[in-house]
Order: C-alpha cells, then sequence, then structure tokens
C-alpha cells in the first residue's frame, strides 16, 4: 500500500543504437544524420557523452523490437563493407529506463541503462575458447580492456 506520502512511477522507456567503426560513431535509429559522425565529449569524471544521438521514446515492446529491427537494417548499408563490418565495426543497443516518482516531499528519479553489444570479430576469440576445454581450464579468459572509444562508451556497463 502506497502511503501519503509517495507517489506512483511514472516510466519511460527509450532506446539508441550506434555502430563503432575504429574511432567514428554513427546513429542507426537517425537516417537523416545517418551519414555523419557523431562528436563523443567526456565530462571532468569521465562519463562519454554522444552528441546528437537520437534517443527514441517507445511505448511498447513492440516498438523497442521495431526499432531494434530498422537499426540493424541500418547496418546492412553502413559506410563500411560486409567484410569490413565481420572484423572491425561493433554495435551497440541501448535501453534506456527512466523512473519518477514523489515520496517524502521530493520527486526522485532513477535512470538505468542496459547496453546489447555486437562485438565484431569477437567470434574468432571465443570460437576457439569453446571447442578447447582444456585452454578454458588452464586459464582465465579477459576481454582486454582497452581505452578505445567503445571501452569508453560501455564504461558505464562495468
Amino acid at each position: 500500500m502506497m502511503s501519503q506520502h509517495q507517489t506512483a512511477r511514472k516510466f519511460r522507456v527509450k532506446v539508441t543504437f550506434i555502430e563503432v567503426y575504429e574511432e567514428t560513431v554513427r546513429d542507426l535509429l537517425n537516417t537523416s544524420n545517418f551519414k555523419e559522425e557523431l562528436i563523443t565529449l567526456e565530462d571532468k569524471h569521465g562519463s562519454l557523452f554522444i552528441s546528437g544521438l537520437e534517443e527514441i521514446e517507445c511505448q511498447t515492446v513492440s516498438e523497442v523490437f521495431n526499432w531494434l529491427q530498422f537499426g540493424m537494417s541500418n547496418k546492412q548499408v553502413s559506410w563500411v563493407t560486409l567484410q569490413q563490418r565481420s572484423n572491425y565495426c561493433h554495435s551497440v543497443f541501448t535501453l534506456i529506463l527512466e523512473q519518477e516518482w514523489i515520496a517524502n516531499g521530493g520527486v526522485h528519479h532513477l535512470h538505468s541503462k542496459a547496453q546489447f553489444t555486437d562485438l565484431a570479430g569477437s567470434e574468432h576469440i571465443i570460437l576457439p575458447i569453446c571447442l578447447d576445454q582444456t585452454w578454458r581450464q588452464e586459464r582465465s579468459f579477459d576481454f582486454p580492456n582497452t581505452q578505445s572509444l567503445l571501452t569508453r562508451i560501455l564504461k558505464v556497463s562495468y
């Protein structure tokens, strides 16, 4: 039961979908700006902001999947050839959940993200590991944590 000092939460769901090629970012959901490179900025705390990235609000789960499919279809006509994409072009689909509620006389906000990432070329790393059980038992496997644009984008995930 909700107390007198608390209101129901309001939810907003948004999605973004980017493609990362070397140190270049492109918006897969905004076809009017697709050919333009987005600008990445970092604040004094090391948080990354992608200027010009469109966040699309969704009302239903079907809308989320429609935007995912739309972005995937835009990968097909990307600026990189299919051969290059297989080895170098990563993509990140982000689901953003914003919550707002009033409790104890104040407005509260909670901002959550789930990032789904296609790491291009990672199948060449993972496949031998899956096939060779001894390798996995004798060594631990970690993805390299470099300061590339992709790892800075994914930094909020770890």
